[in-house]
């Protein structure tokens, strides 16, 4: 788990774009984030929710992000 609320925000978010490069990308390696129907062939993301512990660090950056972008200090 990582120390910093910004850490955990930073992991997801890296985790997020590799997934969804690999669904634009043939050649890349299968995403355990990218699940595509058999039927369709349409590509779906699926995101694992983090524990508890780092969706709340998560929400917590979230929160001070918000605050700091409506000019109010955290």
């Amino acid at each position: 788990m990582p120390k910093y609320p910004w850490q955990a925000l930073v992991q997801v978010g890296a985790q997020l774009v590799s997934a969804l490069g690999a669904a634009n990308n043939p050649a890349a390696p299968a995403h355990p984030w990218i699940e595509r129907d058999p039927s369709t062939g349409a590509q779906s993301l699926k995101v694992p929710l983090p524990p508890p512990e780092t969706a709340g660090r998560i929400a917590d950056v979230l929160s001070m992000l918000a605050n700091t972008l409506r000019g109010r200090r955290p």
